[in-house]
């Protein structure tokens, strides 16, 4: 088995870069955008804003490996008992779903004491990285919607 870079086909080309966009979004520290104000009575208001990274969205990577893999198999023109763009969406659908998972969940280290007189105004929203991970992991599946269309499945 030697590589031969002519096995990968465009499809595979873009659910591979794909995942490195997703890779690279997990690594940058701005999924979650915290920002609020809390007022104490006595002492007046005070506000601030926080980012977070992606926590336990690191799960995705399962999904990123499943497509690292499949473009490896493809480079070394490994035939394989089933269509590997299955591979391709089924990677990219599990890094979806995590990511959609998170954007919904918004998690976020917030740890406010409730005491009397205080007033606490807090807004949670995915930020920067989550919308590119939500689009690298949908590049993902299209690849391998593509790579299917390509196989004629």
């Amino acid at each position: 088995m030697n590589p031969d870079i002519s096995n990968v086909e465009t499809p595979d080309w873009i659910a591979f870069g794909s995942s490195w966009l997703f890779f690279i979004a997990l690594c940058i520290p701005l999924w979650v955008r915290v920002s609020g104000t809390v007022t104490v009575s006595y002492l007046g208001s005070q506000g601030g804003s926080e980012s977070f990274g992606a926590s336990w969205g690191w799960v995705a990577i399962i999904g990123v490996l499943a497509v690292w893999a499949m473009w490896t198999i493809t480079l070394l023109g490994v035939e394989l008992p089933f269509p590997g763009a299955w591979l391709y969406i089924g990677g990219g659908g599990f890094a979806a779903f995590i990511t959609i998972l998170m954007m919904a969940i918004r998690p976020a280290p917030i740890d406010i004491p409730a005491a009397l007189g205080v007033s606490v105004n807090i807004s949670k929203i995915p930020f920067v990285s989550a919308f590119i991970a939500i689009i690298a992991a949908g590049g993902i599946i299209v690849g391998g919607w593509m790579k299917m269309q390509s196989q004629g499945y």
